[in-house]
């Protein structure tokens, strides 16, 4: 259940790039690098395990990520909003750092 489960996600200073750190079946983490265009909108894509957790698709990709909604925290709303698009799908208890 845990295996592809995000912990962090990064994004380069251009807004070009992305680092998705997520944990391997083993629980070590792993880190994907992708381009920002080829991120599936999460309003496209279908929710995932439950409310609490979608999955993270790419276009060129058949892996699926899990990123859960549930107690997130955005450090850059800005960001995040050029990433996921409406940003409300996350949770009340999202932690916005200013």
């Amino acid at each position: 259940f845990f295996s592809g489960l995000i912990g962090v996600i990064s994004m380069n200073e251009t807004n070009e790039y992305i680092r998705i750190g997520y944990l391997s079946f083993w629980g070590s983490r792993l880190n994907k690098y992708m381009k920002l265009e080829d991120v599936i909108p999460l309003n496209e894509s279908s929710t995932g395990i439950n409310s609490k957790i979608v999955r993270f698709r790419q276009y060129s990709s058949n892996e699926v990520l899990n990123l859960s909604l549930f107690n997130a925290e955005l450090l850059d709303q800005e960001r995040a909003t050029i990433l996921f698009g409406d940003t409300s799908i996350f949770s009340s208890s999202v932690k916005k750092v200013e």
